[in-house]
């Protein structure tokens, strides 16, 4: 995992939101705690802000919104990464960590899914 600026950060995020790109969302130290299907619906640099869908299994959407002012990221592609063990079910092809000042962490990460072609 390298340290990433918060310009950085939020550039992976908008490049998520562009692709439509399913993540795995964990939020330590505050609640939802997890959501195993998420997606970027919009993003705020200006801000720090970033809303998300949480897509859980019963169908009912959900959008939550998350300040990451003062946040110290890092970012990762698979080959770097230090194993999460918040992340145990599925492949991921990158992971982007949020360290908040209060001490919330936020772990997204971004799923390999095979094209079926």
């Amino acid at each position: 995992m390298n340290e990433i600026s918060s310009g950085v950060a939020f550039w992976i995020l908008e490049a998520w939101r562009k692709m439509d790109a399913q993540l795995h969302l964990i939020s330590l130290n505050t609640t939802p705690s997890s959501s195993p299907a998420a997606k970027v619906w919009r993003t705020a640099p200006s801000d720090s802000s970033v809303w998300m869908v949480m897509l859980p299994d019963n169908g009912q959407n959900q959008a939550w919104m998350i300040s990451l002012a003062g946040a110290k990221f890092s970012f990762g592609v698979e080959e770097e990464l230090t194993p999460f063990h918040e992340l145990t079910e599925g492949v991921f092809v990158s992971v982007l960590t949020a360290d908040l000042p209060d001490g919330t962490k936020f772990i997204c990460g971004e799923r390999f899914f095979e094209d079926e072609d």
